[in-house]
């Protein structure tokens, strides 16, 4: 059971490993399932900070919304227009009315479910009591190396596999980008009680993180949405 479960979770980490690489400067962890812009670029650099300041860190919720983000973030603002709050908004979300982000958007809806499958893989791994290594942690790596992990597996060479994985986690420097200077205003978090969500039905209360502080439509009681997302 467990070199069947290795078999598929290789072939699998291999075939997502290669669809995750031909994005720029996107790589996926596949332990978190979370995915990171790591372009230091100034427009990865202004997702990034979108990711921070407007989905609490979260890219993947970002990555969710796609195309219509921009749309959902100023839902969720509830801002007045002409003011100065609405006029920051539009400023720092710049980006995600750019060609940068609307091609990108396509590529990411093709990659998307993927932290699905290593969650189930993962699980599997957990209840089995097994170290499930054949996946690259950190998958968006050189064509190179996803070629050598693939070789490897067809031929039935998990070590050879493991091998190559584990020699590449070794390589790798993970570097946060540093974010533009203007980016890195004292700014109240969304979410925070100093700004806090305005939901008007169940699905924006939906599409807001746990543990997030809220208001209801007009209503000036502050709320908290406990549990999990």
């Amino acid at each position: 059971m467990t070199k069947a479960l290795n078999k598929s979770a290789a072939s699998y980490g291999v075939q997502a490993a290669g669809n995750v690489q031909t994005i720029p400067d996107v790589s996926l962890n596949s332990k978190t399932g979370a995915f990171v812009f790591t372009g230091s670029n100034k427009g990865m650099q202004s997702l990034n900070a979108i990711v921070d300041r407007y989905y609490g860190g979260d890219t993947n919720a970002l990555i969710n919304d796609g195309l219509r983000a921009r749309d959902r973030i100023r839902d969720r603002l509830q801002l007045s227009p002409d003011t100065a709050a609405y006029n920051t908004f539009l400023a720092s979300t710049e980006i995600l009315d750019n060609s940068l982000w609307k091609g990108m958007v396509p590529q990411l809806n093709k990659v998307k479910n993927i932290p699905v499958r290593f969650k189930q893989f993962n699980d599997m791994a957990n209840k089995l009591k097994v170290d499930l290594d054949v996946i690259p942690e950190v998958i968006g790596d050189d064509s190179t190396t996803v070629s050598t992990i693939g070789e490897a597996v067809k031929q039935g060479d998990l070590n050879r596999a493991v091998d190559v994985i584990s020699q590449r986690d070794a390589n790798i420097e993970v570097n946060a980008p540093e974010l533009p200077e203007i980016q890195q205003e004292k700014l109240p978090t969304l979410g925070s009680e100093s700004e806090p969500y305005k939901v008007e039905d169940e699905e924006q209360y939906n599409g807001i993180p746990a543990g997030s502080y809220y208001r209801v439509g007009n209503d000036p009681t502050l709320r908290i949405k406990r549990g999990s997302n």
